[in-house]
This record gives structure tokens, sequence and C-alpha cells, in this order.
């Protein structure tokens, strides 16, 4: 319930005025008499003015407070809410990063949410909204059905800071919702497109220059760990901008680089330096712009991993393939020493299905025939990378191939096959090494690291430390299923959410920043996601326009909701009724 006009509310001092009517007014009973000079005069003479009397609870007395009471709620402009808007709203919001860009201190987030709430208070207090934000899954965030003030507070949290993404799904949703006359409106920074839609477009971009941060990473080399960063401007003219290197985790020097930088337009800026040993967080910054959400990256240490191997081959299969060899070069490789869980298995036959464990069984033929290709190979595939097989010489068993999904054909011979479990993998490689060339080729070496990386990347923990804010925070959890109960992920803003899944635990992002999962107050992850998406940094396209939509999906849907009508109309029929009954009752004891 509210009030339109609060000021009317001054008319319900009406009641005590009629109270004191009916106080000190003098009522005669009219009398039918012969003559007068029956009276005495003293009787006939009037008293001067009127004195208090009891007050006499009349019907009268009851009609003329009521009506008093409703003609101060109609000046007061009385609002219900029950009044069904003939508009409701759907509204569908761009959460990409642009609409964070500043301009004169206000974001593009900023003059949305104003020429939201304006719509809403034209519409009226009793105007119902759905509030649905974009993205590759769309969500309604606010209603159906919100009303004024759940819009205005659930607005005040939104902070779009996602990447490029299509606003096709969430017109999709909000069109879905404009059954009964609902008017679908958009809120973005540039133009959609498509100048026919049943939508209205509240474009509300500007164009801006900016500078953005595209990457960075460390690269170990034979010296040590050199970091590498890369930098674009999208701007019309050559620019200078101030670029920072700091430890963020205490060491001696906090500070390690800073410089201006001279970018040219659309050209990417490459920065190198090598970093101290054992170097801890590093922030990278650059000078504040139009958009701040790409001028920062903070990036963890990267650990490396170390994969356990068991091998389960004779010696002169292991000489023949070069693995001991192999062992030494590829770094991260160990073995396994008892009572280890080994990650990665050779052997000739297969083992049994442990979680978390990769094989490659190498199946060595009685009889094989050479094959010299050509070979097809599924590129697509992480264990293929870099892998072209030309010159080799491929012997192997036409009559027994390997079981599982083909990964290298020879015609129709299966070479080397896949078979995924669950947390499982394990390959089969049909190979005579005395008859192949492939242990000397260069393709073999390459195999196994592809295969070891791999190993690596489904190795129980967190994957990745350092990401894109676009991608999801993946932790494998190894231990007893009661303990996810207890874990939680700390999200940039200090908000915590529960871990979910079983295994594999997967969690949405919410933007750049820190993310910890911890359990019983122990961190048992943490990533650092940064903003790169050069489609968001650049703001040179973005502009402001107001396209109402072409077509009305429903006769009516353009009418003006008017707050409190139906409330007024009810009242004032409601007072010319008490007023009519009033004058009836009068006039009926005055007859009496």
């Amino acid at each position: 319930m509210s009030f339109l006009s609060p000021l009317g509310l001054f008319a319900f001092l009406a009641i005590p005025v009629v109270l004191g009517l009916h106080l000190f007014r003098r009522r005669y009973k009219q009398r039918m008499v012969a003559g007068l000079f029956l009276w005495s005069p003293d009787l006939l003479r009037s008293h001067s003015g009127r004195k208090r009397t009891r007050l006499l609870r009349s019907p009268s007395l009851w009609i003329e407070l009521a009506a008093a009471c409703l003609a101060a709620l109609a000046l007061a402009g009385l609002d219900l809410g029950a009044t069904t808007p003939s508009v409701p709203l759907v509204l569908v919001l761009d959460d990409s990063a642009s609409m964070s860009a500043v301009q004169s201190d206000t974001t593009v987030r900023d003059r949305a949410v104003a020429r939201i709430l304006a719509l809403i208070e034209k519409q009226g207090s009793s105007v119902r909204s759905t509030v649905i934000l974009s993205g590759a899954h769309p969500r309604v965030i606010l209603g159906p059905g919100a009303s004024q003030a759940q819009v205005r507070e659930g607005l005040a949290d939104w902070q779009p800071r996602q990447s490029a993404h299509r606003l096709g799904p969430a017109l999709s949703m909000g069109r879905q919702m404009t059954s009964g006359g609902a008017r679908l409106h958009l809120f973005t920074d540039a133009d959609p497109g498509a100048a026919d839609q049943d939508y209205e477009v509240h474009a509300l971009g500007q164009n801006l220059d900016n500078t953005a941060l595209l990457g960075a990473r460390r690269i170990r080399n034979a010296k040590g760990v050199k970091l590498l960063v890369d930098l674009l401007s999208f701007r019309k003219q050559t620019h200078r901008t101030n670029v920072q290197i700091s430890l963020k985790d205490g060491g001696a020097e906090p500070r390690l680089f800073e410089s201006t930088t001279l970018l040219q337009p659309d050209t990417v800026q490459h920065l190198s330096m090598d970093l101290p040993p054992h170097a801890g967080i590093i922030e990278i910054q650059i000078e504040d712009d139009a958009l701040a959400v790409d001028n920062q990256i903070l990036l963890l240490p990267e650990a490396l991993r170390v994969v356990r191997l068991e091998k389960d081959l004779t010696p002169a299969l292991e000489n023949r393939l070069g693995i001991p060899g192999l062992i030494e070069a590829i770094e991260g490789l160990e073995i396994a020493r008892e009572g280890d869980l080994a990650a990665l298995r050779l052997a000739t036959e297969p083992g049994s299905v442990e979680p978390w464990r990769t094989e490659l069984i190498i199946q060595v033929p009685d009889t094989s025939a050479a094959l010299l290709g050509p070979f097809l190979l599924e590129r697509r595939h992480p264990l293929l990378r870099g892998v072209q097989l030309e010159g080799v010489i491929w012997s192997a068993s036409e009559s027994a191939p390997p079981e599982g999904f083909p990964l290298v054909l020879a015609g129709e011979v299966p070479l080397l096959t896949e078979e995924k479990l669950p947390r499982f993998h394990r390959y089969r490689i049909g190979i005579d090494p005395s008859r192949s060339n492939l242990s000397k080729a260069p393709d073999w070496p390459i195999l196994l690291s592809n295969l070891v990386d791999l190993v690596r990347k489904q190795l129980p923990g967190q994957v990745g430390r350092n990401l894109p804010s676009n991608e999801e925070l993946i932790y494998r959890h190894a231990g007893p299923l009661s303990d996810i109960v207890e874990m939680r992920l700390v999200t940039p803003s200090g908000q915590e959410r529960r871990a979910m899944g079983l295994r594999e635990l997967r969690f949405a992002p919410e933007g750049p920043g820190l993310y910890r999962l911890e359990r019983q107050e122990r961190e048992l992850a943490r990533w650092s996601l940064h903003f790169v998406d050069p489609s968001e940094s650049d703001l040179r396209t973005r502009h402001s326009l107001h396209r109402p939509a072409v077509t009305d999906a429903e006769p009516g849907r353009n009418q003006e909701t008017h707050p409190g009508l139906w409330e007024r109309n009810l009242l004032s029929l409601l007072l010319l009724l008490l007023v009519m009954t009033d004058w009836w009752v009068l006039r009926r004891e005055g007859s009496a």
C-alpha cells in the first residue's frame, strides 16, 4: 500500500470537525401545538450560542466519519498495488564487461539502471517486472512479477563482468515471458543489429579509447623463469601507458618493473623480463582508463605436478622403445616407488582399473606386417598434437589389432586406440619394435610427452591455476566423499559457495580475481582468473541509440497504467453513496 499524494492525508482533520459539530449542535424536535400563548415567555427565549451536549452515537455520525475518512484517502491517492498493470515489463540486461566502461565518472551500467528505474516509475508502482541477465546460460535474477522496490534493490548489486557472448539466448528467454501483453526491453551498449525486432532497444554505450592486458604467462627456460606480458591498444593514435609489475606476497623487491610503454593502435606489444627465483604471486597493472577490468592480472606460480610412472615391461622391450632415456628427458616424470600410487602405467597386459590412472598397453604381435602408410590420424586428439608419422615404418598385426576407438589407422588397420572409463583411460598401441623405426622417429618422444601432459591434467586436485575469467573452476577430489560437504569456494567478493558434485567439482566463476577452495579453514586450491577478451576491450564500436519495438504481440500492450486509478474510482463511488445515505437518514429523522 502507498500514497501518491501524501499531503492529502491532512484531510483526516475533517474527523475532529465532524465530532465537534455533533458535540455542540442543538437540535429541537418539532411539536404541533394550538398556540404559543400557552408557553411561558422564558421558554420561548433563545439561548445565546451553542453549548456542549452529550455525543449522540447516531447513524448520521458514523456515516459522516466514514465519509471524512474516504475523502482523505481519495485526496492522498491511495494505491493498494492490486491493479494488474496492462504493460508488464521483461528487461534483458547485457551482462558483458563493456557495460562497465566509464565516461565522466558514470558507467554504462549506471545509465542502464537509471533508464530502467525511470521506465518502471513511468509505468507506476503497480508494474511487475522480470529481469534477465544475458550470457552463455542466461538467468532470471528478478521476478517474474518483481515489484518496483525489488527491482531497485536487485539492480544495486549488478556488476557486469562477463566475456563477449550472444544476446539471442537471453532475448529468446524474454520472449517466452511476454505472454499477456508484456513488453520486452533490451539494455546494451551497442546496436544489436536487426532493426525490425519485437523488443525495444536501449543502447547506452559511448565510443571510448581503451588499453588492455591480453595475457601474461611464466615460461621456464635454462636460466630460470621468464615473464611474458602482452598489451594491445584500442585507440586511433599512438599511446603511452605505464606498466607496473610487482610481487604480491612480500618479496624482497615488491616492485619488479615499471616503465612507460609506447603502444601502436591495434598492434600487440610484447614485454618480457626474468623473474627472481621462487617468485610468488605477480601483479601486472597498467594505468586506469575507460575499462578497469582488463587493466590488471594476478599471476600465481605454476607448480609442475609430478607424474609417477609404473613399468611392467621386459628390459629388452624398454631398450628398444628408448623408455629409460625418455624418462630422463620428460620433465616431471618419475618412477613410482614402492607404495606410491602410479598415475601412468606402461605394460604389455591390461591391469586393474584404478581411479585417476592411465595405462599405455604395448601389444607386441607374434607375427607382423610392415605398414608404410599413409597413416590416418585423429588430429583433434591432444595425444597426437604435433605427431606427423612422416617416413615411419610401422610393423603391426593385421589380424589382431588393438581394441578401442581408433586414433591412428593404416588403411583399415587400427594401430593406436583409446578406451575411456570414468576417471580411467587406457591406450593400446600395436607395434613390433624390432621391425619398426617409430622409436627412432621424432614422433615417439612427442607422443609420450603428450601422454604425460594428458595424465598430468587428469591428476586429482585442482585443474589449472591461471585461467581466463570465463572458464570453469575444476577440482578433482580423491578423498572420502564426506569431505565434500565441508568444502567451500570463497569468491573475490568474499561470498562462500558450497561444493557440488562427487569426484569432480565444478564452479562457475563470478568474474576476475582470486578464488580459494577451503575445507575447515584449510586451503585446498587457489585460482587466479583474469579478463582477456579483445572484443569486449575494444570500445570504439560502442554507441547510443533508442529504437522502439516495431511489432506488438497483442492488442492493447502499449496502453499505460495509471497507478491508483481503480482505488480512486472506488473511493469516489463509496463517498457518493455515503453522502446520499446521510441525506436520507437526516431526512427521515426530520420527518419523524
